[in-house]
């Protein structure tokens, strides 16, 4: 098992959410009094003291218990993993793998810190015989219509009288005939035909009896 799987919440959060709240606030005391080696040793100590319970977990065990299980209490006390860290930062630093090695030069920056490289600007581009737009050529403005002039208004202190609207009506105009008293009735004669060609008779129920 890579131990990238379960070892960048340990170092990148000094075990916070992967040791029980208790014992990682000891951790933090340590880790600010003896500095970046604690990370490593710490990370050493969980491996070594839950060792037997380890070796009997599946692959699928494992990454469950290193990265939810180990957030429950502990069988040890507090103080009896400190021992434990303590011990194995005392066998890390006797074999001098308490700290990293010194980083190599390919590890450093080749350019001054704290200055950007600006790059050139970029200089016009030729445009290509297909691209170039012909020249406009702006043709002389045509004439418009003649204004006739305004009507000369009307005289002062004289009232403007304007017409009534026009009502159109979408009706057709049916044909009329008028009686000797003046009355304007409808003539069915008429009505019944059109262009030479007669209308349909209405049923007779439909005439209009005579008083």
């Amino acid at each position: 098992m890579s131990t990238g799987i379960y070892t960048p919440k340990w170092f990148l959060q000094c075990f916070l959410g992967r040791t029980p709240c208790s014992l990682t606030l000891k951790l933090w005391d340590v880790y600010m009094l003896d500095g970046e080696r604690v990370l490593t040793a710490m990370a050493y100590t969980i491996l070594k003291v839950h060792r037997k319970r380890l070796l009997k977990l599946p692959l699928e065990g494992l990454r469950e218990f290193l990265q939810d299980s180990l957030a429950q209490p502990w069988a040890l006390e507090d103080e009896a993993v400190l021992r434990h860290l303590r011990a194995s930062m005392t066998q890390f630093r006797r074999m001098r793998c308490d700290l990293p090695p010194p980083a190599g030069p390919e590890e450093f920056p080749t350019r001054p810190v704290g200055l950007e490289r600006v790059s050139p600007a970029p200089g016009p581009l030729l445009p290509s015989p297909a691209s170039e737009t012909p020249p406009r050529v702006e043709e002389p403005a045509s004439p418009g219509p003649a204004t006739q002039p305004e009507p000369p208004g009307p005289p002062p202190g004289q009232a403007i009288v304007q017409p009534p609207p026009q009502r159109w009506s979408s009706l057709p105009t049916l044909p009329v005939q008028q009686d000797g008293a003046g009355r304007r009735s409808l003539d069915m004669v008429g009505l019944m035909t059109k262009n030479g060609v007669p209308f349909p008779s209405a049923p007779a129920w439909a005439t209009p009896e005579a008083p």
